[in-house]
């Protein structure tokens, strides 16, 4: 609810254009005019839970090393379960989760 005042604030009150508002706030030019548009629009954001991805992580850790599955195999385990990211997003959590545990 923010998003959409601050995006009126800066339109209505400081005169700004729809393309310097969707410069600044990152929604691109259409979202802008939608929340310009209707006064009842309230922005959707989609939550994405990384314990699905620790969870498959932990559960190879715990594996023999020969069954357990590489990042590739474990993208496309997310992938299977609805994850909308890409190979790099599962690649760079992995390694991060990685460096946090330790060798």
């Amino acid at each position: 609810m923010e998003s959409v005042a601050k995006i009126r604030r800066c339109v209505l009150a400081d005169g700004m254009s729809i393309r310097e508002v969707s410069r600044r706030t990152g929604f691109s030019r259409n979202t802008v005019r939608k929340y310009l548009r209707d006064e009842n629009v309230e922005p959707r954001y989609r939550l994405k839970s990384p314990r699905q991805g620790r969870r498959l992580l932990e559960h190879d850790q715990q594996c023999a090393a020969r069954e357990r599955r590489s990042m590739r195999g474990l993208f496309e385990a997310l992938d299977i379960q609805g994850f909308e990211g890409s190979y790099d997003t599962v690649r760079r959590y992995i390694v991060r989760l990685k460096s946090k545990a330790g060798p």
